[in-house]
Order: structure tokens, then sequence, then C-alpha cells
């Protein structure tokens, strides 16, 4: 991608995750109703109202805007595609909720089934991480979600990940006995490392930033779910490779679901994974 190129779609990106985490909050301060998807899982204003905020900005790049609220175009129409978006208006539904705050905005840009832009922000925590291929990742603390979304990526701070200490990283909401097992083998070859769980992309941030070393996940996901936060976690060095294949994951697949992966910090070498 070229400077100029990149930087318009961070900005339409940047613009549309701010707006969207502005409606999000919104919601989140009333009494808010809950639904029931086709698939059993939840929807809220919220979801619907920030998906809403999103595609009006990353439209206006041109590109195609894959979200989780809306149908996808059939494999045939998207399969040649070089860019799209893939976006989740509101990640961590459960955890929106039950408002323990652990819920994100999750924006990225894939370029042949590799994402090279994300970013990802926790409206309730008032924190944005973003990532851009060749310029690396950054975070920024936000005051209020009305702020002109260009001050935000002025007073943003690059993060050179660095682990201190091994921790493993588990969701709160969708662990299974697969990812269990694994964690318990990462336990075994790491006796002192700590288990820590979060909600939502959180996970992934935290993965990115050097705050967690690993995040092994068994459990069914799609690729909306996750394709800010590998952007996040491999611009920082990082990897998220295929438990399989030990290949890093691709997106824009005919299948949406994402087989199980396992994410590593910068500086994890992935010959040492169980």
């Amino acid at each position: 991608m070229k400077n100029k190129e990149t930087e318009l779609f961070l900005l339409a990106a940047m613009e549309a995750a701010v707006h969207a985490s502005a409606d999000i909050m919104e919601v989140y301060d009333t009494d808010f109703s809950v639904q029931q998807k086709s698939d059993d899982s939840p929807v809220t204003l919220a979801d619907h109202r920030a998906d809403d905020s999103i595609r009006k900005y990353l439209m206006s790049t041109g590109e195609y805007v894959l979200s989780e609220e809306q149908v996808p175009l059939p494999y045939d129409e998207r399969k040649d595609l070089k860019y799209l978006w893939i976006v989740d208006p509101l990640d961590g539904t459960k955890e929106f909720i039950k408002k323990n705050g652990e819920f994100t905005v999750n924006i990225s840009l894939v370029k042949n089934g590799r994402p090279i832009l994300g970013i990802i922000t926790a409206p309730a925590l008032n924190t944005c991480y973003w990532a851009v291929q060749g310029k690396g990742l950054y975070f920024a603390k936000v005051k209020d979600w009305a702020v002109d979304f260009m001050e935000i990526i002025h007073q943003s701070e690059k993060m050179v990940p660095k682990i201190n200490t091994v921790k493993i990283i588990g969701s709160r909401s969708h662990a299974n006995s697969d990812t269990q097992n694994y964690v318990n083998l990462l336990k075994a070859m790491h006796p002192s490392s700590e288990i820590i769980t979060k909600g939502s992309s959180l996970k992934l941030c935290k993965v990115a930033s050097g705050e967690a070393a690993f995040y092994p996940r068994f459990s069914p996901i799609n690729e909306w779910d996750i394709a800010a936060g590998v952007a996040l976690v491999e611009i920082s060095g990082g990897q998220v490779l295929d438990a399989a294949t030990r290949l890093p994951v691709i997106f824009n697949k005919e299948n949406l679901l994402q087989p199980p992966f396992i994410a590593i910090a910068n500086g994890i070498n992935p010959s040492t994974l169980p």
C-alpha cells in the first residue's frame, strides 16, 4: 500500500471506530433490550447503531465491508477482492450485556487474505489500539468519544512489546475443554506463568502489547472476531498461527469460521509451542 493510500484508509477506519464507540456508549448507559439472532447469539441496539456508523465511513473508501451484522457477499463475488474491510461493530456483546466494560469495536483492512491495518477500541475502557503495516503498533487513552478522531491519532504513542512475565490469556465467556487442555500444556512448559482472562478482542490486544505471551483459542470463532486483533499482533511482531498447520491464519475464506489458533507475542519462538 502506498503511503497516501495507507493514510486515507487509516483516517476512514479511525473515524468509523470513534463514531461507533460513541454510539455504543450512548446505548450502554441506558436500560437496553437484548434480542437473539438466528444462531442464538445476543444482539442489541448498540450492535446495529455501531454497524451503521462503521459502514457509513468505510464505504466511502470504495472497498467492500464484511460485517458481522450483514449478510456477506457470496464467496464467488468476494474471493478475488484485493482489499476488503472485516468488521465486528461490537465484539463481546455478552460482556456488553454484563456491563463489565470488556467489549470492543474491531475494524481491519485485509489485502489478499492478510490483515494489514487494524483498529480496536474499548469504548467503556477509553482505550484505542491501532496498527498499520510498516508503521507499527500504537495506543491511546481517550477522554471522550466525542473527540475529533484526528486527535486520537496525533496523541497515540508507539508501543514496543516486551514480555516481562509469561502470561497465558484466555476467554472470559468462551472457554472449552480443548482450549483448557492446551493451556495445561503451556502451563507445564512455563510453570511460573500466570493465567489471566479477558473478554472480546482485548485478549489479542494484550498479546500485541506484550502483556500476554500466549492466547490459544480452540472454540468456534469468526473472521470478524479476530481480524483486527490479528493485524495488531502481527504488525507488533507476533504471530497468529493455525493450530493444525502452524501457518498464519488467513481471511476472506469461503467458510468464515476460523480454525483453532494460537496467538504468540513478539519474542516468542513458535518452535517452542506444545
